[in-house]
């Protein structure tokens, strides 16, 4: 392969894995049990913008088994001293992502506690709504999470959240529909009124909707 079809097979490649991961990288923060100069990637592909959004104090990356590294990427990690490294398959299925839950207005923990959920779950601070998905997209984009909002104002929740890639989030009052809805649109993020499930239908609602296998996302929701 010439020079210049190599240089064109790696800019192809960029910009393809760029579209699938439908927004520009956000800082990542480490995350628990890793040592502060690690940061654990939950996406299945690693571009080289993801590797410049990185803090300057990151030196090893830590990787899903199938990720894909994009060579410009590689080369980037090569410049920056950072080490990639693989996790084992049997870690990353131990390591499943708490749901995320940010309510509007907060806080979170007491709206969900009484639920007796059986699936891990992170409360978020009462950071307000435009702050809070933010945050969410945040995570979501980089941590793989999927989030619940609590919201007293469900429609205007479900549109703010919807702003912000990768965030696909649904609402509505009735069980069955909010599956249909959130497998349509490969849903990662639900909007529900507070009391307006009863406590076993909710339960049951958010953990099928935090354990159920996320489904390929529409294309016209990509990019």
């Amino acid at each position: 392969m010439t020079g210049q079809a190599e240089l064109v097979r790696r800019i192809v490649q960029e910009v393809l894995a760029r579209l699938d991961q439908h927004a520009a990288p956000t800082r990542p923060e480490p995350q628990e049990n890793l040592p502060s100069d690690q940061v654990r990637w939950q996406q299945p592909v690693l571009t080289a913008q993801g590797v410049e959004e990185l803090p300057e104090g990151v030196r090893e990356l830590v990787l899903p088994s199938r990720c894909v590294v994009t060579p410009w990427a590689q080369e980037l990690a090569r410049q920056r001293g950072l080490r990639l490294h693989r996790a084992p398959l049997s870690e990353q299925a131990a390591e499943k992502p708490p749901l995320l839950v940010l309510a509007v207005p907060g806080p979170a923990a007491p709206l969900t506690q009484g639920l007796g959920l059986s699936v891990p779950w992170k409360p978020l601070p009462s950071l307000g709504l435009d702050q809070g998905v933010q945050e969410l997209a945040q995570a979501v984009r980089l941590g793989g999470h999927r989030a619940l909002i609590w919201a007293q104002q469900p429609l205007v929740a479900t549109c703010a959240a919807n702003r912000h890639p990768p965030l696909r989030a649904v609402t509505g009052t009735q069980p069955w529909q909010l599956r249909q809805d959130a497998a349509q649109v490969a849903a990662n993020c639900l909007v529900l009124q507070p009391r307006t499930l009863a406590p076993a239908a909710a339960k049951a609602l958010i953990r099928w909707f935090a354990t159920r296998p996320l489904e390929p996302v529409p294309e016209p929701l990509k990019g």
